[in-house]
């Protein structure tokens, strides 16, 4: 179990070097955070982020050796946090939004090379109010 301490994050902060199966939780001050957008990131295929411009949450995927650029999207919850429970194995990424008040699922194609996992913010600040991450399998 590794625990991340409350923190402001500007650039990229490094969770793991090579994730292959991870449970990650992490909660996020919506009202603190100032960043365009900002979140979680597997590599440079895999992104589940938080858009303040269009108030979304967005599950993005690029692997082009599987000819995949595309994304989902959900409205924000009108709360001042949001709580993320993530599950990423080597072919998949679950997300359960506030206590499963919704969820997103993608297949996901990182390259052995492409499992960095590590929280970004883009144009801005994000605030983690805290976070957790465990080791799976």
């Amino acid at each position: 179990h590794q625990s991340v301490s409350p923190r402001t994050i500007s650039n990229k902060y490094v969770l793991q070097e090579n994730a292959q199966a991870v449970e990650i939780q992490l909660q996020w001050a919506l009202k603190n955070s100032d960043a365009e957008h900002y979140g979680l990131q597997l590599g440079t295929g895999m992104r589940l982020y938080i858009d303040n411009q269009s108030e979304r949450l967005v599950l993005w995927r690029y692997y082009p050796h599987e000819n995949l650029d595309g994304y989902r999207s959900i409205p924000l919850p009108q709360r001042d946090t949001l709580a993320l429970r993530i599950f990423i194995d080597t072919s998949s990424v679950e997300v359960f939004i506030n206590d499963g008040e919704a969820v997103m699922s993608s297949r996901i194609y990182p390259q052995p090379e492409e499992r960095e996992l590590s929280l970004y913010a883009s144009h801005g600040v994000a605030v983690l109010q805290h976070g957790a991450l465990w080791l799976l399998g």
